[in-house]
This record gives C-alpha cells, sequence and structure tokens, in this order.
C-alpha cells in the first residue's frame, strides 16, 4: 500500500500531453472500458461505506475518476474511520442549525432578498468570504447532499 500523495498522483501523465494526444486516447477502445468501468456499480462493500457516510453513487463516481476501485474504497474507509457525523448529527448545535435553515428559508420565500445581518457579522468575524451561495441565493443548504 503507498503513501496517500501516491493514491492521488497521476501516472498517466495527462497534464504534460497535448489537444491531439488527449483527443487520440480518449478514442481508443481501453479508454472506453476505463470509462465504462468507472461508472458501474460500486461493490457491496463500497455500498455500505458510501451508506454509512450518508453518500450517493455520484460520489462514488466522483472518486472514481481518481483512483481504482481499490483505492477509492481505502479512501472512503478512511472517510468512515475519521468522519464524526453520527455524534455530531443529533447535537444541540445541529439541531438549531437546521431549524434556522429552515426559518431563513422560509424568510427567503417570502422575500427574497432578505438578508440575516447578525449572521453576516458573524461570518465576517469568522473571516468567511461572501460566496453567491451565501451571499443572497439560495444557500445555506451545505452538507450531506444538501439534506438539512
Amino acid at each position: 500500500m503507498g503513501t496517500a500523495e501516491e493514491d492521488v498522483v497521476s501516472r498517466h501523465g495527462y497534464a504534460s500531453m497535448t489537444a491531439g494526444e488527449l483527443i487520440r486516447l480518449s478514442t481508443l477502445p481501453e479508454s472506453r472500458q476505463r470509462s465504462i468501468e468507472r461508472v458501474a456499480e460500486p461493490p457491496r462493500a463500497a455500498k455500505r461505506l458510501l451508506q454509512e457516510l450518508n453518500e450517493s453513487r455520484d460520489f462514488w463516481k466522483a472518486l472514481r475518476k481518481h483512483g481504482t476501485v481499490q483505492q477509492c474504497q481505502r479512501w472512503l474507509e478512511c472517510m468512515v474511520g475519521n468522519s464524526s457525523w453520527e455524534d455530531q448529527r443529533d447535537s444541540e448545535e445541529e439541531l438549531l442549525r437546521k431549524e434556522y435553515l429552515r426559518l431563513w428559508d422560509e424568510c427567503k420565500f417570502f422575500d427574497p432578498h432578505f438578508v440575516d445581518e447578525e449572521m453576516k457579522e458573524r461570518q465576517r468575524a469568522a473571516g468567511v468570504i461572501d460566496s453567491p451561495a451565501t451571499a443572497g441565493g439560495k444557500g445555506g443548504k451545505g452538507g450531506k447532499g444538501g439534506k438539512a
């Protein structure tokens, strides 16, 4: 088993190829077969890990762009091993966060230009940079696949 760095670095050299080389390689049968394998259903063990993380198969497909099935399973195992979501999801802070987001959505429904000034002040104090998602659009649905 290699280091995490070795697992992520591309060994194919795509970054140094010309557009013509990339196009030629992408039309080869081997490339098409790799693409088919990459979007295949995850193995049973990976499905279990995805379920523990509350992630979808789309997350698996995104991981598969960067590694083999075995590498992706190791990455998922590492994520599950370091995840504190199970402990935190029923915490008082998380319940308050969900309630805040629900109320914020209701305010935005009735007043699309609503801005929570207190939240903006907290974000500025924390050094959070305004992004389109937090600046006034339909933001606030972060993490865990948008479930609040």
